[in-house]
């Protein structure tokens, strides 16, 4: 007999975490940190509106769907905005349905940006899918670098000329995988935040909950789950950071941020290339960067995973609504309406921002 019941992440028990960790060790897509029991604890215990619903199957944990719940209840993902892979955490042959899970759930919907597009119930309620590049160092470094220039890419390159420029007229790099320097951690904040607002994007670090959920991630430092504040040094002088999640084998890049003085040798680049030549000696076979089309994670990454976009709604009339909307707004994209379409979403941006955020 099957049934689901909702915990606050706090509630699970030793048994249900381990069942948890299980099923997502015992499944290689979903070895990411943010399928981690661990990610939705650390978000839960800096916001009262996630919950756990737990599915059981004659009294056995079989799988978990956590979310955080807005108003009329409509859920997002653990996370909102920060969150770079969601799904649901469940047992190979477990037979499930989106619609039936939002309603033990009591939820009207559920909207989610970052989806595994590999998991099957979710198919009818996608409205577009994108690639999430990341490198694959399962061969180690040297097999990835020979890649790399086999494919003549093009920032990779870049970023080794520029490693062996700044050292000639600055001094020596160092690279530092985890630090647990208080210092690095705030010039990060500080560069960041900086970084968004000359980028005219919403300061993510600018919520009181965003800042302590980074310190709690730190943290953590087990095999399971770990975060990890990367550092770059030329001389004594700190060019680059990036605070990142590690789960097992698989690093997740997250918050990356540079001085800008020092842009023009790449320094940015410099400490993920650093980063991937020292995943050998850190177990690590995957880095993934995270959706995106910039060019760099294009001419860096090995393969992508794919993610969706959708959302399942109870009502199928709000489910044409919002799947019209989005029709919508893909047209106006791609019509001479989108330079204006472009400057009233940067408008409504803060907004948005505050609304997904708060």
């Amino acid at each position: 007999m099957q049934r689901t019941y909702l915990r606050r992440p706090d509630e699970l028990t030793a048994d249900q975490v381990a069942s948890w960790r299980r099923i997502q060790q015992s499944q290689p897509c979903l070895d990411s940190p943010y399928f981690t029991p661990d990610f939705t604890q650390a978000v839960g215990r800096v916001r009262e509106d996630v919950e756990v619903a737990v599915l059981e199957d004659r009294g056995r944990p079989v799988g978990f769907f956590p979310f955080q719940r807005g108003n009329f209840n409509i859920a997002r993902p653990v996370g909102g905005p920060l969150s770079d892979f969601q799904g649901l955490i469940v047992e190979n042959g477990m037979k499930w349905h989106p619609k039936a899970l939002l309603a033990d759930c009591r939820l009207s919907a559920w909207k989610f940006d970052h989806l595994l597009a590999a998991q099957p119930g979710f198919a009818p309620y996608t409205w577009q899918v994108a690639e999430s590049p990341y490198l694959d160092l399962s061969n180690g470094f040297a097999h990835y670098e020979a890649e790399r220039r086999r494919a003549q890419s093009c920032y990779f390159g870049q970023a080794l000329r520029k490693a062996r420029k700044i050292q000639r007229d600055l001094g020596p790099l160092t690279f530092i995988p985890h630090t647990c320097d208080e210092s690095v951690f705030e010039t990060l904040l500080k560069w960041k935040s900086a970084q968004y607002r000359n980028s005219s994007i919403s300061d993510v670090l600018g919520y009181e909950w965003t800042v302590k959920l980074l310190r709690n991630i730190l943290a953590r430092q087990e095999a399971d789950f770990a975060g990890m504040l990367s550092a770059l040094y030329v001389g004594d002088r700190l060019a680059a950071v990036h605070l990142s999640m590690r789960s097992n084998r698989v690093i997740h890049c997250w918050f990356p941020a540079y001085d800008v003085q020092l842009s023009k040798y790449s320094v940015g680049l410099i400490l993920l290339v650093e980063l991937a030549r020292a995943a050998e000696s850190l177990g690590v076979h995957r880095v993934d960067l995270g959706k995106g089309s910039e060019q760099y994670k294009r001419d860096f990454m090995s393969a992508s995973t794919m993610v969706a976009e959708g959302s399942v709604e109870r009502s199928s009339l709000a489910y044409s609504l919002r799947s019209g909307w989005h029709r919508t707004r893909q047209f106006v994209k791609s019509s001479p309406m989108a330079a204006s379409a472009r400057r009233i979403a940067r408008w409504l941006r803060p907004a948005q921002a505050w609304l997904e955020l708060r």
